[in-house]
């Protein structure tokens, strides 16, 4: 979430605020832009949520696919890999890259690209704007039970059961 900075590109960001402070703003843990969310706020959230509604869908053995933007995948994979608010701040995600998780025995193992896996796992996606192909390549070649879906100008997250 933006706040004031919504629907600004990233030059007329800097025009407007420096390119000083659009780097503190986006590379920052607990700095938000003006009216909007910091990365610590999102994290917040995020992960309340990843515990709330998903990690159960884990250990029910089912598979899940995330797909959102990526200070939400940021803050889901700092839960998942333990990373510090430093550690956090330099994590650069591809575009449209898929990152495997797997879930086994109460841990999250981070394996990588895809392969087809038998174990239940979480895939996350730094577009949502790759959803539809993305959603269609991986059905064909996992076996996903559920998939979770955050929209990042509403907060909320979209779910819809698979098999």
């Amino acid at each position: 979430r933006y706040g004031e900075l919504q629907g600004l590109n990233k030059q007329e960001t800097a025009d407007r605020y420096g390119k000083e402070q659009v780097h503190e703003w986006r590379r920052s843990y607990d700095i938000p832009p003006p009216n909007g969310e910091s990365l610590e706020m999102c994290a917040q959230r995020a992960v309340a949520y990843f515990k709330d509604q998903i990690e159960p869908q884990l250990l029910s053995g089912k598979n899940v696919m995330i797909a959102a933007h990526g200070n939400s995948l940021r803050s889901i994979i700092m839960y998942l890999d333990k990373l510090t608010s430093q550690e956090v701040i330099s994590l650069e995600l591809s575009t449209g890259i898929p990152m495997l998780y797997i879930f086994k025995e109460g841990k999250f193992i981070r394996r990588g690209s895809p392969v087809a896996p038998t174990e239940a796992g979480v895939y996350a996606y730094t577009r949502v704007c790759n959803f539809f192909l993305s959603l269609f390549i991986y059905l064909l070649c996992t076996k996903t039970s559920v998939f979770y879906m955050l929209l990042e100008d509403s907060g909320k997250w979209y779910r819809s059961d698979l098999k």
